[in-house]
């Protein structure tokens, strides 16, 4: 991490735009806050706007306003997030889910410093950093030409990339103390002495799919449940159904021979199984959006009702011939909704 806090530093005090990858609760937006108050306009506002939780029909509202009666229930004209962040500081968050004619009109708003409001005619000047933050990769979106290059390296003129908490373990008892310290002071708990060393060594050899995010919440909770001055392992009740369910029931290994592509569809379906058919855990587990797992699962077919696709060599209509590959199913549950 002292290679970001040396990014920040040095980024802080330019107005370049930045961009932050990294999976779910790694912190990003944490960062983006970093960069904003460690800059020339630290006093200014801050406004976010996360993409992935606004239906995509309102994503252009949100981000330059409209004006009344520019669709049906714009009953007043309301301000998007540029004029509210006008001289401050605009944090665009999972920027990837932007389709592609808001991602030219947001182009155009940096390279002009103007935007029209929905339903207006009258282009409005405004004067904001822009920090954009992702779970995927951008230089792959690209790549795939679902994410336009030429705002690629307007967004990215400094970039951040924030390494999974289970890449960087030693960070772990910092964290959990700096959690400690904040809870204590919120409940007015000083009796409170630590963690035991066991609980302690658990924690740093979790996987932590959900990141710090998870590592807050846990920390948060074993605060709660913890009757005594020291925290244990009873007081991780997660981590116990965690170790449990590891015992019960090993990961299962991935077929052999299966191309890139098919086992990126077994290892999401198979995520998917094994979460009981919570999209909003598998899509956490997987460090992508809800959105972005709705777009794979409609991809594979699996978006409604039980599919089991026959994979079995042989041609395919569009010629793509998968050689001698055995049968194989979705896993159960793998197609559940919700």
């Amino acid at each position: 991490m002292r290679e970001i806090y040396t990014i920040i530093r040095k980024a802080a005090p330019w107005d370049a735009n930045v961009c932050i990858e990294g999976e779910n609760g790694t912190g990003k937006e944490l960062i983006a806050r970093a960069v904003h108050v460690s800059g020339l306009r630290r006093d200014q506002p801050f406004v976010t706007l996360d993409c992935s939780t606004i239906a995509e029909g309102l994503i252009e509202s949100h981000l330059f306003g409209h004006v009344r009666g520019a669709f049906t229930g714009a009953v007043a004209s309301r301000q998007g997030i540029f004029a509210q962040g006008h001289t401050g500081t605009v944090f665009i968050d999972e920027i990837t889910e932007l389709a592609p004619h808001l991602q030219a009109k947001l182009l155009r708003v940096i390279q002009t410093g103007e935007f029209v409001m929905v339903g207006g005619t009258q282009p409005q000047r405004v004067n904001v950093r822009i920090v954009t933050a992702t779970n995927r990769d951008l230089r792959q979106a690209v790549a795939k030409g679902v994410f336009r290059e030429d705002l690629y390296f307007r967004i990215a003129v400094v970039h951040i990339a924030v390494p999974p908490l289970r890449e960087r373990r030693t960070d772990i008892p910092l964290l959990i103390e700096h959690f400690l310290r904040e809870f204590m002071a919120s409940r007015q708990r000083q009796d409170l002495r630590g963690l035991t060393p066991r609980a302690m060594t658990a924690l740093i050899d979790y996987a932590w799919p959900g990141n710090v995010r998870e590592l807050r919440n846990w920390i948060e909770q074993a605060l709660v449940l913890a009757d005594g001055d020291m925290i244990d392992l009873e007081h991780f009740p997660a981590l116990t159904r965690a170790a449990h369910d590891a015992m019960r029931s090993p990961a299962p290994l991935a077929p052999l021979g299966l191309r890139l592509e098919e086992m990126e569809r077994w290892y999401v379906l198979e995520t998917l199984r094994r979460v009981d058919g919570n999209r909003t855990k598998a899509a956490r587990q997987l460090g992508i959006s809800l959105r972005g797992l709705q777009y794979k699962l409609r991809r594979y077919g699996a978006h409604r009702g039980s599919v089991e696709p026959n994979l079995v060599g042989g041609g395919t209509a569009g010629g793509n011939n998968l050689g001698p590959m055995r049968q194989w199913h979705e896993p159960p549950g793998a197609s559940i909704s919700g």
